[in-house]
């Protein structure tokens, strides 16, 4: 399934991955983190829990809102695993041009 989106007043076709598709770990600086698909998130789409290493995304949302939520959380991993701070906004900023960069190069 092809799906569109704007980035930068341009549209990309793309193929979004399938839920199933997400790997169920990842590695960031050589830790291991869980992916898990939840029922019960109240109030959020995704959270990163960096103590626990877990990775949690909300079941339901459509292919494009579930993999800028996936880019959000990881680039939360990627801020606790490496001891950097990166602004919120920053992170809201850069979900598009990430899955983007993501989705037209692998």
């Amino acid at each position: 399934m092809v799906f569109f989106y704007l980035v930068d007043v341009k549209i990309f076709p793309v193929n979004l991955p399938r839920q199933n598709q997400y790997p169920k770990s990842i590695v960031i600086n050589d830790e291991i983190y869980t992916v898990k698909f939840v029922t019960n998130l109240p109030g959020m789409i995704g959270q990163c829990c960096g103590g626990e290493r877990i990775i949690k995304i909300k079941k339901g949302l459509s292919p494009h809102e579930r993999f800028k939520t996936y880019i959000h959380e990881v680039a939360h991993a990627i801020e606790f695993e490496w001891g950097i701070s990166i602004p919120h906004e920053l992170i809201d900023e850069m979900e598009a041009p990430l899955a983007h960069f993501f989705l037209t190069n692998f």
